[in-house]
């Protein structure tokens, strides 16, 4: 029969050591046999003694709990025959972390489920350091999905992941402007079917179950929100979040021709990506010979904003109602505004060639005059 006091012996003697949860395991394990794991609440394996069996996991050879791993942790009886008992480890009544423990022999159970109970307030210090934000509040099975979508190295090829609810819509938080953990929590009110992944200056959302029609709604109720995110159109397959996030990416590092707060839409961006690497041809080419100067040589004499009215409102698909609030002017002062650019350029503005032709030259002209600043 096992004694507790034994464990406490080892608990004391982990102080000593740098890897304490790593020492309490070893320990434990070669004390009862019994397999050990220290699971944070996001997946990841912080600390872990078990047979040799074992050790072939997925989950074991990645660090993190798998979907397919995820019975062997978290059911009263694991897929191999054994018991376990799961301690949660709490922070303000929220779980931060598990300590789960393996034995072939039921009647240890109390011992076992009393051992995990005291190793809680041992590794509570350590689950802390690991605790992800507070202010989402997901399941584990979807945080460990989240983390599969992006670092499992065999998602891809799995079966799990043609599983997993369509259609997609990703928004990329940085933390340049404000705290990414209560934007994302935002977005999380608007929308509740989301996966996160989060990294050190970043924080991914992937909200699934998003229709066209949805999404629509979801980009309007960010912006009302005044959310500060990059966001993707819908897609899919989940399999292209990898690929989404690295566009997401590299959006957050063109530079800023607008207001960089905000909403900032994967086809509105993308135009401006194109011609950022366009850049040096464009100052060759030169930008003097289009009549949308005629707008800036009329702000100039007349201190009117009829240059950025333009950009605002192509940027918005030429929808009066949306660049009225972008603009923060009232629909009738727009609606003046654009008969005084179009008796200006003497141009069609809401024909879809043009008002294309318009933009790409607006965002060239701004790029140009930003790279001489």
């Amino acid at each position: 029969m096992f004694e507790i006091d034994v464990c406490y012996k080892f608990i004391f003697e982990s102080m000593l050591e740098d890897d304490v949860l790593g020492y309490i395991a070893n320990k434990v394990y070669e004390y009862t046999h019994a397999g050990i794991f220290f699971v944070s609440e996001s997946g990841e394996i912080l600390a872990y003694a078990c047979s040799g069996k074992d050790q072939s996991m997925r989950s074991i050879i990645e660090g993190h709990v798998t979907l397919e791993d995820y019975p062997y942790f978290f059911e009263e009886v694991s897929p191999n025959g054994e018991f376990q008992t799961v301690a949660a480890v709490k922070d303000k009544k929220k779980n931060i972390g598990y300590i789960i423990i393996h034995y072939s022999n039921e009647e240890f159970r109390t011992f076992f489920e009393e051992l995990g109970t005291i190793l809680t307030e041992t590794a509570r210090q350590y689950f802390e350091e690991k605790q992800k934000n507070t202010y989402l509040n997901l399941s584990l099975k979807d945080y460990i999905i989240g983390w599969m979508i992006f670092e499992g190295q065999h998602f891809v090829e799995s079966e799990q992941s043609h599983t997993l609810k369509g259609n997609y819509l990703m928004a990329l938080f940085t933390d340049d402007f404000s705290d990414m953990a209560v934007e994302a929590a935002k977005l999380g009110r608007i929308w509740e079917h989301f996966y996160l992944y989060e990294e050190k200056h970043s924080l991914t959302v992937v909200l699934y179950q998003v229709s066209e029609k949805n999404a629509q709604k979801i980009y309007q109720m960010a912006q009302k929100e005044n959310l500060n995110c990059y966001m993707s159109e819908t897609f899919e397959d989940i399999n292209d979040c990898r690929t989404k996030r690295d566009l997401l990416k590299q959006m957050e590092r063109i530079p800023k021709i607008c207001d960089v707060r905000g909403v900032k839409r994967e086809k509105d961006w993308y135009l401006q990506g194109i011609f950022s690497y366009t850049l040096p041809l464009i100052e060759e080419a030169g930008l003097s010979d289009y009549s949308i100067l005629n707008l800036i040589k009329e702000d100039e004499k007349n201190h009117t904003e009829l240059y950025d009215t333009l950009k605002m409102y192509l940027l918005c698909e030429n929808n009066v109602t949306m660049a009225a609030e972008k603009l923060h002017v009232h629909r009738n002062t727009l609606v003046y505004r654009l008969k005084q650019i179009k008796d200006c350029l003497e141009l069609d503005i809401n024909n879809n060639e043009i008002s294309r032709e318009l933009l790409a030259f607006m965002i060239m002209y701004d790029l140009s005059k930003s790279s001489e600043d």
